[in-house]
């Protein structure tokens, strides 16, 4: 951690900039729920997703913004 002009901290680490910019990119893939693998697809709404954990939570992000209880990322 990096100490700044205003007493506060922050992570830094090489390639910060790039990993900010990646973040921040849109991503060009798509959500598509394994139906199979979510428990009590019908009843609960809860998805079971496979994928890249950056392109998913991009994905949530912009379709079930506020909406989320909890992420298991493995």
């Amino acid at each position: 951690m990096e100490k700044t002009l205003w007493n506060s901290y922050e992570f830094t680490w090489p390639g910060r900039q790039a990993a900010i910019l990646e973040a921040t990119t849109p991503s060009d893939k798509f959500l598509c729920p394994c139906q199979e693998e979510s428990k009590h697809w019908d009843s609960t709404g809860n998805l079971y997703l496979e994928g890249d954990n950056l392109d998913a939570l991009k994905l949530l992000q912009v379709t079930h913004l506020n909406s989320i209880k909890m992420i298991y990322i493995d």
